[in-house]
């Protein structure tokens, strides 16, 4: 008998770095602080993980700090509200590129796609699907928000894919 298991693709450091500006440095940190689950210092990345990194990059080259302001504007809280999303959108992507008939990375609801766009404004941050439900949002919100940074899940997904030049997952033939 034959099973199929899908497993994540993995980056090797110099490629995540190449991808998304980490030094190795700060994906050493990452790992201790255990925000990244790949393994030890010099181990490939997933690409669960390489999402998270690239996000990561992103918000801190947006002047996101990793001292909260409160707990849910850090660096860490967007990079982790970026990671359903990136995975989502590098699932479909993949499948159009790459021919892909595997699972998609989808909420509970077959209907629901999560938010692309991550918005940071001061102390709050919200994920939205198109930026008309951020103006919904963002309606209760005082005139000092007015300043905004927004992250676009599914560019950021495209771009790692085209860097990585493969698919985020594989399917591996294992034999009972």
């Amino acid at each position: 008998m034959v099973s199929i298991r899908i497993e994540d693709a993995s980056l090797s450091e110099e490629e995540l770095g190449d991808i998304t500006g980490a030094t190795l440095a700060m994906v050493d940190d990452l790992r201790r602080r255990r925000l990244i689950s790949s393994g030890m210092p010099g181990d490939p990345v997933s690409f669960k993980d390489a999402c998270f990194v690239l996000a990561w990059c992103r918000f801190t080259e947006m002047g996101v700090g990793d001292e909260p302001q409160d707990e849910f504007t850090t660096r860490s809280a967007c990079a982790s509200l970026s990671m359903m999303p990136l995975l989502a959108f590098a699932s479909e992507a993949a499948r159009a590129r790459y021919d892909m008939s595997g699972p998609m990375v989808r909420t509970t609801h077959p209907d629901h796609v999560p938010g692309r766009y991550v918005i940071v404004s001061g102390d709050r941050l919200v994920r939205v699907d198109a930026l008309a439900a951020f103006e919904e949002a963002r309606r209760d919100w005082s005139d000092r928000d007015a300043s905004v940074l927004v992250f676009d899940a599914k560019v950021a997904a495209e771009h790692l894919l085209d860097c990585m030049g493969r698919p985020p997952q594989r399917e591996v033939h294992v034999s009972d």
